[in-house]
């Protein structure tokens, strides 16, 4: 086997491969089509599960010996449902946010794992768990200095006779629905035009933005826009990344467990990913249920599912889903040789790549006392993998 060959510096090697593909999967995310459409985090967890269950295969043409373990499940099991709940957090927290609570979960849970329960060798506990807690320093500071400031809302923003209201609408109901259709529509009309536009002829509802008297300019109320709570919809998004750090980062865990099933190398892959479609298969029929346990029929709760955006998610969510798949199999390649505490601890360093990504790339982070915040965490980062390197010893 080409594995059987390497040494711990595959294992290093691997790890910075999949921070670097854990790190740039959100960006195929971030076009302006797909920050248009509003998917669902099934949807979104769904391209990525397939993706890689088509890209899991792959490891057979590199020589490696199919085999199968119900460890593969188990591991899905941990994943599928704590990336779905991380997609969640991510649009109620942000990403900068979410990111950084999983990651510090992630390696935690990791070190915990690895050192405490499977015993991996380092040279010392204390000065690990000092490099464990320098990365976490570091990445909870990339977080919090990647967040773009919030931008204010003018509720007095006044909408003059010759502006254009843009509404959007979006819609996409399932198969045979009366209503369907395949993409999202958008309508640019005048303020002025507004009360002519034939409902009749409209086969969804629109709802005017501006309601707008003869001789009169009216203020655009938003107060209405939605009844939730932002700040309990916040919490719920941090405590969806805390679960997603400590049960979907556990999702490698099954991997130590299956070498009793004489898997020990990447023939994990391809149970990994055939165990995750099994559970996202199992998450749909859930979710039908529940709609049918509301609705008590067949077709609403059919229709009631979400929609796939196919026309504008589909490519750019399954490039994502390709570097995400990427680097999960080059994080089972760094367990495998640094074990979980030091291996899958050190490809939670994608925030470092992520964060590069933003300021570079997106020009989201403009100011300079920003940037040099990332940076000095980023140094922290680096200081806490360095020093993590230094502690971890050899089995091979």
């Amino acid at each position: 086997m080409l594995l059987s060959q390497c040494d711990d510096t595959c294992g290093w090697l691997a790890a910075v491969m999949s921070a670097l593909c854990f790190g740039t999967y959100g960006v195929p995310l971030k076009s302006k089509s797909t920050m248009k459409t509003k998917c669902d985090p099934l949807v979104i967890q769904t391209y990525q599960t397939v993706v890689f269950f088509i890209i899991c295969w792959s490891v057979l043409l590199a020589g490696i010996e199919l085999k199968w373990t119900m460890w593969g499940l188990a591991s899905g099991l941990f994943w599928v449902p704590g990336s779905t709940l991380g997609i969640y957090a991510v649009r109620n927290a942000g990403l900068a946010i979410s990111v950084g609570i999983w990651s510090s979960m992630i390696i935690i849970v990791s070190f915990f794992w690895g050192i405490v329960i499977f015993h991996e060798k380092v040279k010392s506990v204390q000065g690990a768990c000092g490099a464990v807690c320098f990365l976490i320093i570091g990445l909870v500071g990339m977080s919090i200095y990647s967040s773009p400031k919030s931008g204010k809302i003018l509720p007095n923003r006044k909408v003059e006779n010759d502006e254009d209201v843009d509404i959007t609408i979006e819609e996409c109901p399932s198969q045979n629905h009366a209503l369907a259709h395949s993409t999202k529509k958008r309508i640019l009309v005048s303020s002025q035009d507004l009360p002519n536009i034939d409902a009749a002829k409209v086969p969804f509802e629109i709802e005017p933005l501006v309601h707008k008297a003869e001789n009169e300019t009216k203020p655009l109320d938003i107060s209405k826009r939605s009844n939730t709570n932002p700040v309990a919809h916040n919490r719920l998004g941090i405590a969806c990344a805390i679960f997603n750090g400590v049960w979907g980062g556990s999702n490698l865990i099954p991997l130590h467990f299956a070498r009793n099933d004489g898997i020990t190398g990447l023939e994990y892959t391809v149970s990994f990913g055939c165990g995750s479609m099994v559970v996202l298969c199992v998450m749909w029929i859930v979710r039908f249920l529940y709609n049918l346990a509301l609705t008590w029929s067949t077709s609403e709760a059919y229709h009631s599912l979400p929609c796939f955006h196919v026309r504008r998610m589909c490519w750019p969510s399954a490039l994502a889903g390709a570097f995400f798949s990427v680097g999960k199999i080059f994080s089972i390649i760094a367990v495998l040789f640094l074990g979980q505490g030091v291996g899958y601890s050190l490809t939670q360093t994608q925030v470092l790549v992520s964060g590069l990504w933003g300021i570079y790339y997106y020009e989201e982070i403009s100011d300079k006392a920003m940037i040099r915040g990332w940076f000095a965490s980023a140094g922290i980062t680096v200081a806490g993998i360095l020093w993590l390197s230094y502690e971890h010893e050899s089995d091979h």
